[in-house]
């Protein structure tokens, strides 16, 4: 290396060396210069050293401090401030600490303020922040930083759609920051105490679970399930079951399930990525099911959506009387159609059943003909086992308001093959349904009796045998 060489890098660390001291002494009365900024911005990016003198306590005080002064008066010294923040957080778990123990309002002031760039950025200095750091996620969900982020992400430029694939792939990567911060945040809902258990606005639940539609076009399937994942994060929580209830949000949820069961149909599981791919979408799209089914058994839910409401809206039932070609393609492992007849199962389980023997009786509606036809349609996946138990659970609800219901369900002529198929399969849980199912339809009910006579018998000597070897399973040799 050359004197003049030396030189210069002696006059650079001289600059970089002035620049940390003035912003270790800030004050609420200094105006830092941007300059020095810029020079601490470049040199941190590549020096560890810079990185670990950024890293100070004082040091990271003046960053966070110069960010809140500077945002509504001096922007740009405010965003060298936060790629100062981001390069001295990088892998650098003390400084997160640090950073951390100050708390995020500045973050959350950034995210406030209307300007697509200083959001993004301020998504990545997060990230880096919160990345593999549960204590700064635990930090950002007690005060509420989710909040903003969700705003953000549903914010008009942030779900613009971009023109032509460069500038998509560019939209989706500055926006997948902000996603994952989110994901990591929510995360923390599960244990966060009940002091940060604040239910979100109206406002904020609706852009949240819009997200994974606003989002799907042009993020992939990993970023996608982020966003999923994070609505399950807060719909796990019965408080925000019932909030959803009480809006009348549960239509969304089934767009969710829609839509990830839509990008599941257009993956070739023949492909390895497209196969792992596959998997995420499926352990998504059954949480799903599971969380519509308890939010359609809550006590609330039958007050909100009434019976008439659910026929007007079509929720549940339309789905469920669909012979669309297309929509079966799109719902391929029948997860979709599963939780519909698992909602609409628990809804009916809690109303008085003379209510609803119109949904038997009305030739237009007889929701018993789908529920049949799926049992029979079902291959012998675990997925198709969660559909042919739901449809045998919804079949035994409509057949409880009356003789004349059980005895339209039972004269249909693929009645005794359903029966058939539930009770002969060899899942034990699947097996019960239609035994219980056999036993509802044949309630005060002569013509099912006879009918189903010879399957009845097949059940009770199933049974016998069943007892008997357990009997001598427990006794002694």
């Amino acid at each position: 290396m050359s004197a003049s060489d030396q030189a210069d890098v002696q006059v650079d660390q001289a600059v970089v060396q002035r620049a940390l001291s003035q912003l270790s002494a800030i004050s609420a009365y200094n105006d830092y210069d941007s300059t020095d900024l810029a020079i601490l911005v470049i040199d941190s990016r590549q020096s560890s050293a810079t990185r670990q003198r950024l890293a100070t306590p004082e040091t990271l005080k003046g960053l966070v401090h110069t960010v809140e002064v500077h945002l509504n008066t001096n922007r740009e010294t405010s965003v060298l401030a936060l790629r100062c923040i981001a390069n001295a957080c990088a892998d650098n778990t003390p400084a997160r600490d640090i950073i951390t123990a100050s708390g995020f309002s500045w973050a959350a002031q950034c995210l406030a303020v209307a300007d697509f760039q200083l959001s993004v950025l301020t998504s990545k200095v997060l990230f880096n922040i919160c990345s593999d750091h549960e204590p700064s996620q635990k930090k950002c969900f007690e005060e509420r930083l989710h909040v903003p982020l969700i705003n953000f992400l549903a914010s008009k430029d942030a779900v613009r759609r971009p023109n032509g694939a460069d500038e998509k792939e560019s939209h989706a990567a500055d926006i997948t920051f902000a996603i994952d911060v989110l994901f990591m945040v929510a995360g923390m809902k599960a244990s966060a105490g009940t002091q940060s258990d604040e239910l979100l606005s109206d406002n904020d639940l609706v852009n949240l679970i819009f997200l994974p539609d606003l989002h799907s076009r042009y993020v992939d399937v990993e970023t996608f399930a982020s966003l999923s994942e994070t609505v399950l994060a807060f719909l796990r929580d019965p408080k925000e079951q019932e909030h959803i209830i009480a809006k009348g949000h549960v239509g969304y949820l089934l767009d969710i399930l829609r839509r990830q069961q839509f990008k599941a149909s257009k993956l070739d599981p023949s492909d390895e990525e497209a196969a792992e791919n596959l998997k995420v979408l499926l352990a998504l799209s059954t949480s799903f099911v599971w969380i519509l089914s308890d939010i359609a058994a809550l006590p609330a839910f039958k007050t909100i959506y009434s019976l008439e409401r659910v026929e007007c809206e079509g929720l549940f039932i339309r789905f469920i009387q669909s012979d669309d070609a297309r929509e079966r393609r799109n719902d391929p492992n029948g997860l979709l159609l599963t939780a519909n007849f698992q909602a609409l199962g628990n809804l009916l389980w809690a109303l008085p059943a003379e209510q609803f023997g119109h949904l038997v009786e009305r030739d237009e509606l007889a929701l018993h003909r789908p529920a049949m036809a799926a049992i029979l349609a079902a291959g012998n996946s675990k997925e198709d086992a969660m559909a042919v138990h739901s449809a045998a659970g919804l079949l035994i609800q409509l057949s409880r308001p009356s003789v004349r219901v059980r005895e339209i369900i039972g004269g249909a002529d693929s009645s005794l093959s359903v029966l058939e198929r539930l009770i002969r399969h060899e899942l034990p849980g699947v097996k019960q349904e239609g035994v219980k199912l056999l036993r509802a339809l044949g309630k005060d009910c002569p013509t099912n009796q006879q009918k189903f006579a010879e399957l009845a018998k097949e059940v009770m000597l199933a049974s016998a045998e069943s007892n008997n070897a357990a009997i001598v399973e427990e006794v002694p040799s």
